[in-house]
């Protein structure tokens, strides 16, 4: 911990002058207070909505680490684009990887009551063990964050790497030195958990740098997810995953509750145009059996704009092979997707469409 100082000392010496940061306080459940830097952009306005950064700090987590680790990544190139940034310090003795999330409860709370926060969803960066806490954070208060950059960081328990399936709608960007052996071996390992799960992730090795690293500002802000439609595609891409998984393992209210009240499912047969309540109708004893059907996304686009978004996604099915579904989605008043339309079909390849334009014909006579 100590060579970490020295060196984010040594960084941080080389860094302009900058505004004086003061530290606020968030009042925790406990009575303790969790004391935070709050970083404003010049002529700050509350009424203006701002990228806000929540900055976990490396070593002993205190109020030193974060004034060293504003200075060195954050601070300067925050202030050039006019983002927030907000760093908390760990309560003394404490570590942010090892507390339950519910810490982070007052302070989210107490930054929203200063700051108009764009797209309603803040960015997460951690450095070192500010990696390590940002990973243990960001899966259980996934919905707080569109984006996070770990300078290195890894899931600090097996709870934690098992649980990473949660930052589906999280972009991950994760940075590590080609010299820092366990760090590099732990953050490799970490990419493959996060793609394994269906997190969109990237890991950059960088050359010649040890565990603490030296990355220019507009780098290193650049993999945040500024684009606020990329969180809302994630979003839709997880709501449409739990549809299928709801199917896969008949949880008919799990499945149901993913549409809008008005919804229509159009099936794979022409006269299979359904409301939400004739479609439920019709499913019922398919739930009733203990499995309803199962389709696997193998690929998806997805489209958005404002509160609407509409996708294709190629499903595999054991019975039918290759499907394409297709439809529209609406975030409703409480920011949540829901599917308006889906409408599923078996592609017919061009080569046998005549035969079966003809064979479909006969049946109707």
């Amino acid at each position: 911990m100590t060579r970490i100082i020295a060196v984010l000392a040594s960084c941080a010496c080389v860094c302009s002058a900058l505004a004086q940061r003061v530290f606020d306080q968030a009042p925790m459940a406990d009575g303790r207070t969790l004391k935070y830097a709050l970083v404003l952009p010049e002529n700050f306005d509350p009424a203006k909505a701002y990228t806000t950064l929540l900055a976990l700090p490396p070593g002993a987590q205190d109020e030193e680490m974060v004034d060293q680790a504003l200075k060195l990544y954050w601070e300067s190139q925050a202030k050039s684009l006019g983002w927030v940034v907000v760093s908390p310090a760990a309560p003394k003795g404490g570590d942010f990887a090892e507390m339950d999330a519910a810490v982070f409860d007052p302070l989210f709370a107490a930054v929203r009551a200063k700051v108009k926060i764009a797209g309603d969803r803040m960015h997460l960066a951690g450095v070192s063990n500010g990696g390590r806490a940002a990973f243990h954070l960001a899966v259980q208060r996934s919905e707080q964050f569109d984006s996070m950059v770990v300078l290195p960081g890894f899931p600090p328990s097996e709870s934690d790497e098992k649980l990473l399936g949660e930052l589906k709608a999280v972009r991950v960007s994760m940075l590590v030195g080609a010299l820092d052996e366990g760090w590099l071996d732990r953050s490799r390992r970490t990419l493959e958990l996060l793609k394994s799960a269906g997190v969109e992730a990237s890991l950059e090795v960088i050359p010649e740098q040890k565990h603490v690293l030296n990355v220019p500002g507009p780098k290193l802000f650049g993999l945040f997810e500024v684009d606020p439609r990329g969180a809302a595609k994630r979003d839709v891409a997880k709501t449409l995953d739990d549809f299928h998984d709801a199917a896969a393992k008949a949880d008919e209210a799990r499945y149901f509750a993913h549409f809008t009240p008005d919804a229509v499912f159009i099936g794979t047969d022409a006269t299979e145009r359904w409301t939400k309540e004739e479609f439920r109708a019709w499913a019922k004893p398919y739930f009733a059996r203990g499995t309803a059907w199962k389709y696997t996304p193998k690929s998806r686009n997805v489209y958005v704009f404002e509160n609407t978004a509409w996708f294709d996604e190629m499903l595999d099915n054991p019975r039918l092979s290759e499907c394409r579904g297709t439809g529209v989605l609406l975030r409703d008043e409480t920011g949540v997707w829901r599917i308006a339309q889906y409408h599923l079909v078996v592609p017919v390849p061009n080569e046998l469409a005549d035969d079966l334009v003809k064979r479909g014909k006969a049946l109707k006579k």
